[in-house]
């Protein structure tokens, strides 16, 4: 469902005038290097307290890409994704490495979102 969701947003700005920023946040599920295991929750709670504040502002879509799913791979591959975990924020601007919230509300109002 959350894949769908992500093909959706993909149409969305051609289709109707929309404030909301998409959040595409693709990690692995089942690793078991303990530093992506750690970058993984630090980006949750950074994730999860941002859509808190920013409520229906953001369209906050998190998925595992371990399941090897057709789709999945074809989204990933469009996106040229070649590490997880990976945001693709507003199907634009593809983020690897996260140092705090401050750094997502910036690329967020890089694209005329409100902050």
């Amino acid at each position: 469902m959350r894949i769908i969701l992500w093909i959706n947003t993909l149409n969305v700005p051609n289709e109707c005038k929309t404030n909301a920023s998409t959040i595409v946040y693709l990690y692995e599920r089942n690793t078991e290097d303990l530093t992506k295991k750690a970058t993984n929750n630090v980006w949750s709670k950074i994730l999860f307290d941002l859509k808190q504040e920013k409520g229906n502002e953001i369209i906050l879509i998190p998925i595992a890409t371990d399941s090897n799913l057709t789709s999945l791979n074809v989204l990933t591959s469009k996106f040229n994704v070649t590490e997880k975990p990976v945001l693709i924020i507003n199907n634009k601007q593809i983020i690897t490495k996260l140092r705090s919230e401050e750094e997502i509300k910036k690329y967020l109002n890089n694209y005329n979102i409100s902050s």
